[in-house]
This record gives C-alpha cells, structure tokens and sequence, in this order.
C-alpha cells in the first residue's frame, strides 16, 4: 500500500507539470511543420528574480503541506472515486497557493524544473529556506 500512495502523491505533481506542459504544447507551433528548432532554452538561476524564487519557496513549502495532508487522506480511502475527488481538490489547493504568492502554475513549474536541472538553482534555493 505504501508504493500506491507514493504513486498517487507523485500524481498530485504531476498534475501541476501536466497542466503546464499542456500549454505550453498548445502555444508551441509544430515543429514538423518547418526546419525551424523549436527548442527551448534551459532556465538556470539568472533566469529567475530574487523574488520569484521567494515566491517559489513560500509556494513549494505550502504544496507540501497540501501533499502531505492528501497523502494522510488517500491512506484511509480504498475509493476510486474518493481518491479521484481528494486529487482534484488537493490540485485545486495546491493552484491557488502557487498562485497566492504571486505565481502562475507555468512559472511554478518552470522554476521547479529549472531546480531539478540545475545544482547552481538547487543551491540558491536552499540558501532562501
């Protein structure tokens, strides 16, 4: 049961990622359209203000909380259609949080790819928590 509520809470991410990426695909004209390289540039730490990246940690830290609390709920819930709902409200939480420290879910993720991909940003938000 422990690996079906790592994978659900690891759903709940991604659930934020997916909605970002599916933008971003939907603004991104199609490359095989032309020769053209769509490729995006990386985001590293200079890409980011001092301020997104506090809005960032004050943002990520409520998120957990928010994936803790609905890690705590799916374990007592064998309902699909209650984990479902659980999920849904936990993405609609963890939406208006990003979005009360002065984020877009797009800039929230990308700030949370960028720290993944990058030891230089990893670092800089460590020094901010």
């Amino acid at each position: 049961m422990h690996k079906w509520i790592s994978f659900r809470s690891g759903q709940l991410i991604a659930l934020l990622l997916l909605a970002s990426s599916l933008a971003v695909q939907a603004q991104q004209p199609d490359p095989t359209a032309g020769a053209q390289d769509y490729a995006q540039p990386a985001a590293t730490a200079a890409s980011f203000s001092d301020i997104e990246l506090k809005s960032f940690v004050q943002a990520r830290q409520s998120v957990d909380a928010i994936r803790a609390e609905i890690s705590a709920q799916l374990q007592n819930t064998q309902d699909p259609q209650e984990t479902q709902k659980l999920q849904e409200e936990a993405n609609v939480k963890m939406v208006a949080t990003v979005e009360a420290a002065g984020l877009s879910r797009e800039k929230y993720n990308e700030i949370a790819q960028a720290v993944m991909n990058d030891p230089a940003l990893a670092q800089k938000i460590s020094q901010i928590q």
